[in-house]
């Protein structure tokens, strides 16, 4: 009976996770990074519908707010559906905020996007739709969709219905063992 609790809840959390992102998109679920000297090194972890899609992710990149890029990470292969994480050191000088994008092939930019605090380590994930966004006056202008925030610089992503649903399947379950 435990076991079975379990999987019904593991696959609560995970149908609530699949059904807030477009897995068309290619999209970032967590960044992390650390500074080195006059370079960042950001791991970057995205969501993508690889599975036999010519149209893989195939690059992340890190912009400044009003859209330079400042570096990117080129894929050369498609990943399967699942989360996976790159590296790569990109050679900038620290600004307070980034934004963190995924790529496709197929469908370009889109999905969720990562605006990183490099001072605090704060991440903000925004849907930003099929189109990409100039971010510079995301914090005037807050006309975009935020998935979830993060002050901490070691969790991942998580959509604001996936604890409801992790709530309901506990009471559920413990309706079932009585």
């Amino acid at each position: 009976m435990r076991i079975m609790t379990i999987f019904a809840i593991l696959i609560l959390v995970t149908a609530s996770t699949a059904q807030t992102l477009d897995l068309r998109e290619a999209n970032v679920t967590d960044v992390e990074f650390q500074e080195l000297e006059g370079k960042v090194n950001f791991d970057v972890t995205l969501y993508h519908n690889d599975d036999g899609e010519e149209g893989y992710a195939d690059y992340w990149q890190v912009e400044s707010l009003n859209g330079t890029l400042l570096g990117r990470r080129i894929l050369t292969h498609a990943h399967g559906t699942v989360e996976f994480t790159r590296s790569a050191v990109i050679p900038i000088s620290i600004e307070e905020w980034v934004v963190v994008r995924g790529h496709d092939a197929t469908h370009g930019f889109g999905g969720q996007l990562a605006l990183v605090n490099m001072d605090t380590a704060e991440k903000i994930f925004v849907d930003q739709g099929s189109e990409p966004q100039n971010m510079s006056d995301y914090f005037e202008n807050s006309t975009f969709s935020v998935v979830s925030t993060n002050r901490r610089s070691t969790s991942q992503s998580v959509p604001l219905a996936t604890p409801l649903l992790l709530v309901a399947a506990v009471l559920v379950a413990r309706k079932i063992r009585r």
